[in-house]
């Protein structure tokens, strides 16, 4: 009895995200009984979409490493657990919520480093009316099964402080090998403010370090906090502090230098250039923007020119000054460009740090987000212009990176539009690349109307350990105004999604009796495969080969 054998070549692509692909090359017909092994290098087209033909079902079927559901078929888009996702990018959440009603918890969100040094990254979330506006700030340590109870609780020191308005990673400011973080309480002593600074530690405590006071009555200090890279270059990691208050809101910046014993006393101080434009009202680190070895900082000043806005970017260096390097403004008036500034890492991965300012006010609080590329003459030209969705959703309310999301090499960012749908929120995810466009490549959408879900979002390192960067968002307005947060992971990672379901042309066909890589055989730069079905009743010797169409 002879047995005839037919070759199906199926061409098409499989979701590897980014990767590549390494194929056998099938030559011709001829060549099938030897099937020669040549490797090649096939790369995937870029795409993270889930394919036509995945359904509810199958969507229901997938879980996390603890066994819970991942997805909900019949509820996607609903909620903050099931994405609205454009590109079918899929997104687990763990969400962390205030204990006590009215101290919106989540109105500031931050990665906090390892500050426990178990390898984990580490998140720190803001409540700056917890018990009549003394304020409070929570460490939750990463791990491969993180938690949902704080591992360290940081309370502000009298009532209308407003400690924890805002919160970041500090690096390591002392040089202990243990991450640090500060916390900002722009209300403390009539608005003068001070700024906190938490030594990480096994096991970490939770007095301040290092307490860094404002200068004078209203000047708002610590309104807004951020690690200040190394400015320097000297091993230790400093801290730049806001105070958009200082002088009739012309407002000022201050750039704290770490060291062994680090001080109270700043090292850069950086005014506004105008009265009532608010500088310093978001400060952040924005990487390496020039490439000349020292991190740089951006800060905005939303009001500035009626309320245009303008950010403003500082080159670090061995002393470091506080000339502005580069100016960006906004395109109208009150677009409040610069309400929200951050590094964005190095989105288009050409070696240079690149920096994102928001501004919420755009075309009647559409709202935009802008980047603009690093380089060695960095110039105030937007790269990458995001705009909102719809009128009055104020996009670009909060910005900041992303780490890398997908792990394709590329820096993401990630920016929220708190008024979306009623105050509900929203949060959008932009993947960068080599020509990173403007279309968000995920969108995450808030529980429920007033929870303002986007008002502050942020990269939040790598809390499982996983290889793949994680993002936090916060909802203030969560539970008359208990608030929430959200730590997202990007759970497609490795994950290969059946493309199509391919069946045997009849009874005792034994299709898939063997199946292996074909290259790319019809040359559309999609890797393709070769499945064989071997029917032992038939009494041919013929060999078919048949090549699909793309589908």
């Amino acid at each position: 009895m002879k047995i005839q054998t037919k070759l199906y070549v199926i061409t098409g692509m499989i979701l590897m995200f980014y990767s590549v692909a390494f194929a056998d090359l099938l030559k011709d017909k001829t060549e099938m009984s030897s099937f020669p092994h040549e490797d090649a290098q096939v790369k995937q087209a870029k795409s993270d979409s889930l394919p036509e033909g995945v359904t509810d079902d199958w969507l229901n079927t997938l879980r996390d490493e603890n066994g819970n559901k991942i997805i909900d078929g019949d509820n996607i888009a609903k909620s903050p657990q099931i994405p609205e996702d454009p590109e079918g990018d899929a997104f687990q959440r763990k969400i962390f919520s205030g204990l006590n009603t009215g101290e919106n918890f989540g109105v500031s969100v931050s990665n906090a480093g390892d500050v426990n040094g178990d390898g984990y990254d580490d998140i720190i979330i803001g409540a700056s009316n917890y018990s009549t506006n003394t304020g409070r700030a929570y460490i939750y340590y990463g791990g491969l099964n993180m938690g949902t109870v704080a591992n360290v609780i940081l309370t502000g020191s009298a009532t209308n402080n407003y400690f924890g308005r805002s919160v970041s990673a500090a690096g390591d400011v002392n040089g202990d090998g243990y991450s640090d973080v500060i916390v900002g309480a722009y209300g403390y002593t009539s608005s003068t403010g001070r700024a906190y600074i938490y030594f990480g530690g096994a096991p970490m405590n939770n007095t301040a370090d290092v307490t860094m006071t404002g200068e004078t009555t209203f000047n708002l200090f610590g309104i807004s906090v951020s690690s200040a890279g190394d400015v320097n270059s000297d091993g230790f990691s400093d801290v730049f502090v806001g105070a958009n208050g200082f002088n009739s809101s012309t407002g000022r910046a201050y750039i704290f230098l770490g060291g062994v014993s680090m001080n109270n006393t700043a090292d850069v101080t950086i005014t506004g250039e105008a009265a009532n434009i608010k500088f310093g009202y978001s400060v952040s680190d924005a990487g390496d923007v020039n490439g000349d070895g020292y991190s740089d900082v951006i800060a905005g000043a939303y009001d500035y020119s009626s309320s245009t806005g303008r950010a403003y970017i500082y080159f670090g260096g061995a002393s470091m000054n506080n000339t502005i390097d580069v100016t960006m403004t906004g395109e109208t008036a009150f677009s409040n460009f610069g309400n929200s500034v951050s590094g964005a890492g190095d989105v288009n991965g050409d070696g240079y740090s690149d920096v994102i300012a928001g501004a919420f006010g755009y075309n009647s609080s559409t709202g935009r987000a802008y980047i603009y590329f690093g380089g060695a003459s960095m110039n105030n030209t937007a790269d990458v212009t995001m705009t909102g969705e719809a009128s009055g959703i104020q996009l670009g309310q909060s910005v900041s990176a992303a780490g890398d999301v997908n792990c394709d090499g590329y820096s993401d960012i990630i920016t929220g539009a708190n008024v979306f749908s009623t105050f509900t929120g929203k949060v959008y995810v932009y993947f960068g690349g080599l020509s990173m466009d403007n279309s968000p490549d995920a969108s995450i959408t808030g529980e429920s109307t007033g929870n303002q879900f986007g008002y502050s979002v942020s990269y939040a390192g790598d809390v499982n350990a996983d290889g793949y960067s994680d993002v936090i968002a916060g909802a203030f307005g969560y539970g008359a105004n208990t608030g929430r947060a959200y730590l997202f992971d990007y759970f497609m990672k490795g994950h290969i999604i059946p493309e199509i379901t391919m069946t045997g042309e009849s009874t005792n066909n034994q299709f898939g009796s063997s199946v292996s890589k074909a290259g790319d055989v019809n040359g559309d730069g999609y890797s393709d495969v070769i499945v064989g079905a071997m029917d032992i009743l038939q009494i041919s010797a013929e060999l078919t080969f048949i090549s699909a169409e793309k589908y």
